[in-house]
């Protein structure tokens, strides 16, 4: 703005100057070369002052995109970091349970064949009492057979064994009922059956007429 002023008053002094002698024209030219001169150093400087007040405005510029651009890069570590320290922690969790489930994969595996070693311990224990099973079958048929046959022999004779009465608990027992030896044989004679069934009739008949009977 100033080179413009400069640069107009050169040019109406030289132009004032042209109606002048020889000397004041002289001048004028004098004048506007000098105020030409003084209008592009004014300019040039101004250009300067320009241009490094832009370049000021950019290093501020620059210097605060710079800052804002290192918080944002700050920040995004920190994210990162965060991030990373919890996908570590996940992943550590990770491993420990694999691992966990190993061991566990480990441990099911050998309760496994050692369950396989006991089914095959139980198949044969099932094959042994099946076979067994099946003597025992066989014997109790061939002991029900032989009770068949014998049931049909019609020869087979069939005693009934000799029963003994229930025995009142107020009457007088067997052993005291019975007479006493004394009054049956003396010191010399020798006891006989006749005797015995004088001391003990109702044990020593019931055999007797039961023989009879069949």
């Amino acid at each position: 703005m100033i080179s413009l002023l400069v640069l107009a008053s050169g040019a109406l002094l030289a132009t004032g100057a042209a109606f002048g002698g020889p000397w004041i024209i002289r001048a004028g030219i004098a004048v506007a070369v000098l105020a030409g001169l003084g209008a592009v150093l004014i300019a040039w400087r101004e250009v300067e002052a320009r241009v490094t007040a832009q370049r000021e405005a950019s290093r501020v510029e620059l210097r605060e995109t710079t800052g804002r651009l290192t918080g944002k890069l700050q920040e995004d570590r920190q994210t990162n970091r965060e991030v990373l320290d919890v996908l570590s922690g996940r992943n550590q969790a990770s491993q420990e349970r694999v691992a966990e489930l190993r061991r566990t994969i480990a441990e099911l595996q050998a309760a496994l064949s050692t369950e396989r070693g006991n089914q095959a311990t139980l198949k044969q224990h099932n094959a042994d009492l099946a076979t067994q099973n099946a003597e025992l079958r066989a014997a109790l048929e061939a002991v029900q057979a032989e009770l068949a046959a014998l049931l049909a022999n019609d020869d087979a004779e069939v005693l009934a064994l000799p029963r003994r009465a229930q025995v009142d608990p107020t009457a007088v027992s067997e052993w005291d009922a019975l007479p006493d030896p004394r009054a049956v044989w003396n010191e010399s004679s020798f006891p006989t059956v006749v005797d015995l069934q004088k001391l003990a009739p109702g044990i020593l008949d019931e055999p007797v007429q039961e023989r009879q009977q069949a």
